[in-house]
């Protein structure tokens, strides 16, 4: 080679350099040219997290991800600013889908993507139930049905799938009573039974350690006795109101105790006890009443004489008086109109949010600011969905999916209202009744006296 031809090849060499360098530059920077617009643009991402594994990531229609068993997340990178159909997909199940906006420099998050089955399996556990109520610790089912002699409530072992006999309609007809109610202990050790007929009230106790054992009468607490709860961290003593005077009962020596006056409502949680007094305030304390602290600063004044209740979850306070329901904020410390017509609040697992439903439409409201995507604000509500059907029982499948029943329908949604909202049909049962546990992820399905079980709805 001689030196001409050097100088030409080193003189290339630089130019290509010269040529290549910004691109590569500009190509490590996010920046590709748009054909289709014909300019050059700074690409983004897509971030997804999905449960469960091994599942097929489509992009406009194009398979461009799989997930596996060790990894449930996918990253995909060089995307042009624009919109893109999204799809999981993964046989036997719903799929996913949704429409993203990428931007420039970012990359869009979908973390909590929960793919759903479309057929799950449902065997019989029993017969002739009536109603069912799970126990706090998700283990066992309290079941009332009826046979020749009247109902009785009996007790079903979910691990062993063996029922044991509680009480029978028999053993408090003399008291000429029927059953109102029923509250489950937080420790799941006793049931506290509401019997009633006309205007008068007993209460009795089971107790589910010695579940052959004959009822426990209350007869004890005065005849005007109302509002009976269990003490939440001990089930052998329960508070109960007695014409404005807040006091609580020993099981064990059956005596009861004055601990406040002047209480209109209160509710207890965990550790504390929350009430109002007469003078439209609310207040907290510890469950011996040792310590009250007053929370609000504006008086609330209860005019309704029924339909008033404080329910409290995770420390946040929502009163619902007659039709309206209100949630405490401790910033201004007073309350503010949450919704009209309020049918329950549940709260989710994260502690983050609660779910509630008006009548034929699906909210969720924030208690805390939420920084991933889609972010949210603190005290804000989301609109979800609407039916022509009253909305039923609801539950949470997860922090980010809802289960509940629209008439003989059984549907689950997300909560990511980013484009439309996923929505499935998962089963159809008559007359239903249904409880998800999120023990071992399963349905319980009453339909025509009949307990049905499914199979594992979520990892």
């Amino acid at each position: 080679m001689n030196r001409k031809t050097k100088i030409i090849l080193f003189s290339a060499l630089i130019l290509l350099f010269l040529l290549a360098a910004p691109l590569a530059v500009f190509y490590s920077q996010g920046y590709r040219y748009d054909f289709e617009n014909k300019k050059i643009v700074q690409v983004g991402g897509l971030f997804l997290n999905i449960s469960p594994s091994s599942v097929k990531v489509c992009v406009d229609q194009k398979m461009v991800k799989k997930t596996n068993f060790l990894l449930n997340s996918v990253l995909i990178q060089n995307l042009l600013p624009r919109e893109y159909r999204l799809e999981v997909k993964k046989d036997g199940y719903f799929n996913w889908e949704k429409n993203l906006t990428i931007e420039k420099q970012q990359v869009i998050e979908a973390k909590n993507i929960t793919l759903i089955p479309e057929n799950p399996e449902f065997n019989v556990l029993f017969q002739g139930a009536e109603d069912i109520w799970l126990l706090p610790n998700n283990k066992k089912i309290v079941s009332k049905e009826n046979g020749e002699q009247g109902w009785s409530l009996k007790l079903f072992d979910l691990g062993k799938e063996v029922k044991s006999h509680l009480v029978k309609e028999e053993e408090i007809s003399r008291y000429e009573s029927e059953l109102l109610d029923l509250e489950l202990s937080p420790d799941s050790k006793r049931i506290l039974l509401k019997l009633g007929l006309k205007e008068q009230i007993k209460h009795f106790i089971i107790d589910l350690n010695r579940p052959t054992t004959s009822l426990i009468s209350l007869d004890f607490l005065p005849p005007t006795a109302e509002a009976v709860s269990f003490n939440p961290q001990n089930s052998l003593k329960v508070f109960f109101l007695e014409k404005e005077k807040l006091c609580q009962a020993d099981l064990t020596t059956r005596q009861t105790s004055l601990l406040s006056e002047e209480i209109l409502i209160y509710q207890t949680s965990g550790k504390n006890i929350y009430y109002f007094d007469q003078t439209g305030h609310l207040f907290s304390s510890d469950l011996t009443l040792n310590t009250q602290k007053k929370l609000s600063s504006i008086p609330f004044i209860l005019e309704t004489e029924t339909g008033r209740s404080l329910e409290i979850l995770n420390n946040n306070i929502f009163l619902e008086e007659g039709e309206t329901t209100y949630y405490f904020d401790f910033f201004s410390k007073s309350f503010v109109e949450l919704a009209k017509s309020v049918n329950f609040l549940k709260l989710s697992p994260d502690n983050k949010k609660i779910v509630y439903a008006k009548n034929h439409e699906l909210w969720v409201f924030f208690l805390e600011d939420i920084q991933e995507q889609p972010v949210r604000q603190k005290g804000t509500s989301l609109f979800l969905t609407r039916f022509s059907e009253k909305i039923g029982q609801v539950f949470w499948l997860n922090s980010h999916y809802l289960i509940f029943n629209n008439g003989d329908n059984i549907k689950v949604t997300e909560i990511d209202d980013r484009d439309k909202i996923n929505i499935y049909d998962l089963a159809k049962f008559q007359e239903l009744k249904f409880l998800f546990n999120s023990n071992d992820k399963k349905l319980y399905i009453l339909s025509k006296g009949i307990l049905y079980q499914s199979e594992e709805i979520i990892e």
